[in-house]
């Protein structure tokens, strides 16, 4: 349903003012942000119909409104200007220079999300066995033991051990490396275990032994996704000074990670960042929190998760320009033509 033009200047004066003070927001509080500009009269009228059409709501009954998730999402991306927003600059291209090991530069993301946005970061990464890659080896180190190695498009690097039934010569996970090398770089590992086939069928035997081996791993050992997150000690920090029942809610929010990671995967981007206010967790709604949630592309097969979780109270366009510029230079990274 349209706003008209006062009623998107009354919205924008609500969401700043929630944004500083962290309160419902009143008619008389809007009236002496903008004097002489509304009447009274017409903020209260204007105030019940933005309710009526979802962008408010009204916590308690002799209290101010509330901005709802809508108007969160018609702000950022109908009335604030992106391009006057000051973010710290992001070059995750240097980062990933800095850290050639796939899981450090994973946990630097989330590090840097958490710093910047004085939140809580996370990233959704891909699993070992989902990554693209440009490069695989295979090393024996005896005891029944291989590494994987696997070179991702942007350069970073990734190891996985797994323990395997009986012993294979380096020759053979030599000849296994360059068979996959050769015919699925740009690939997964993934892609690799349901699509391989070879003419030889000597090669072809010892071939789907080994990736036999590597399919009962991934079944047993690996799920498709890896999660990473940072800053709960600073949330947490926040939380000193507030009532008990926010400490809960954060504690619970941060132990219920696997119900948080189902939701975040479920989170459907229609635009650039999915804005999530006061999320239904398995069968908790934590009312005081926020998630701002985006997809970043990591190769032709494989999206992860990017975002920031913080109070319902953020300083909106600041985290969501964060996330957005972190998602679309994470896919840069990533998705490098090989």
């Amino acid at each position: 349903m349209w706003i008209t033009k006062r009623e998107r200047e009354i919205l924008k004066i609500i969401i700043e003012i929630y944004m500083e003070k962290g309160n419902p927001v009143s008619s008389r509080m809007v009236s002496k942000k903008r004097k002489n500009f509304f009447s009274p009269s017409t903020i209260r009228n204007d105030m019940l119909s933005l309710e009526e059409k979802g962008y408010l709501y009204q916590p308690h009954s002799q209290s101010g409104r509330i901005p709802t998730t809508k108007a969160i999402n018609y702000y950022l991306k109908n009335i604030i200007d992106e391009t006057k927003i000051e973010i710290p600059e992001l070059n995750f291209k240097n980062l990933s220079g800095e850290y050639t090991d796939l899981t450090n530069f994973w946990k630097a993301i989330s590090q840097n999300l958490s710093s910047f946005s004085e939140n809580i970061g996370f990233i959704i990464a891909p699993s070992f066995f989902s990554l693209t890659f440009t490069n695989l080896k295979f090393l024996n180190i005896g005891k029944n033991k291989i590494i994987i190695i696997i070179e991702t498009p942007g350069g970073l690097v990734a190891t996985k051990i797994v323990k395997i039934k009986e012993n294979i010569s380096q020759r053979e996970l030599d000849d296994f490396s360059g068979y996959i090398n050769s015919n699925y770089r740009g690939k997964s590992l993934n892609h690799v275990l349901r699509d391989v086939y070879v003419n030889s069928k000597r090669e072809q035997k010892k071939l789907l032994f080994f990736i036999s081996i590597l399919k009962s791993y991934v079944l047993s050992k690996d799920s498709n996704f890896e999660f990473y997150f940072d800053g709960e000690e600073r949330m947490l920090e926040k939380t000193l000074n507030e009532d008990v029942k926010r400490i809960k809610e954060l504690i619970q929010l941060l132990e219920n990670r696997d119900k948080l990671i189902k939701l975040l995967n479920e989170a459907k981007n229609q635009d650039d960042v999915n804005v999530l206010f006061s999320p239904l967790i398995g069968e908790e709604t934590y009312e005081d929190f926020s998630l701002f949630v985006s997809d970043y592309q990591c190769g032709d097969e494989m999206e992860g998760k990017v975002g920031i979780i913080g109070f319902r109270r953020l300083n909106y366009p600041i985290v969501y320009n964060l996330v957005k510029k972190t998602a679309n230079s994470l896919s840069g990274i990533l998705s490098e033509k090989i």
